[in-house]
C-alpha cells in the first residue's frame, strides 16, 4: 500500500476529537520515557493532558446542558400552545369588534399591517 492511499483522520467532532486525545494520552502515559511523543516540543501532552480533561468535563457539561435545554423548551412549547390559541382567538374577536378600525387592534399590542400586498409574478425566484 503505497504512502497516497493511507488515510489517518482526525475527528471534527470535538467529542469524538477528546475521545482520540485521551486514548492517545493514556497510550502516551503507559509508554512513559519510552514514548516517541515524548519528543513534541510546541504541542506535547505534557502542556496537554491536564487540559483534554477539563475539555472531557466541559464536553460532559455541554452535552447535560443540551440535553437539560431540550427540556426546557419542551416545558416551554407545551405552555405556549394554549398561549397562541387565545391569542388568535383574541385577535379575531377584537377584528369582530373593531371592524370600522382595524388599527385599535395596535392599541392591544397587535402589529397592523394595512399597507397593499405585492403581486405574485408568475416566475419563481
Amino acid at each position: 500500500m503505497s504512502k497516497s492511499t493511507i488515510r489517518v483522520p482526525i475527528p471534527r467532532n470535538p467529542t469524538d476529537l477528546l475521545t482520540l486525545a485521551a486514548l492517545i494520552y493514556e497510550k502516551h502515559q503507559k509508554d512513559g520515557a519510552k514514548s516517541p511523543l515524548q519528543t513534541l516540543n510546541d504541542y506535547n501532552w505534557t502542556d496537554n493532558g491536564a487540559r483534554l480533561a477539563e475539555a472531557q468535563v466541559l464536553d460532559a457539561q455541554a452535552k447535560q446542558m443540551a440535553k437539560d435545554l431540550e427540556e426546557l423548551y419542551r416545558q416551554r412549547d407545551l405552555l405556549v400552545t394554549p398561549i397562541d390559541l387565545t391569542v388568535r382567538s383574541s385577535r379575531d374577536n377584537l377584528l369582530g369588534i373593531y371592524k370600522a378600525n382595524y388599527k385599535k387592534l395596535g392599541d392591544w399590542g397587535f402589529v397592523v399591517d394595512d399597507s397593499p400586498r405585492a403581486k405574485k409574478t408568475g416566475t419563481p425566484a
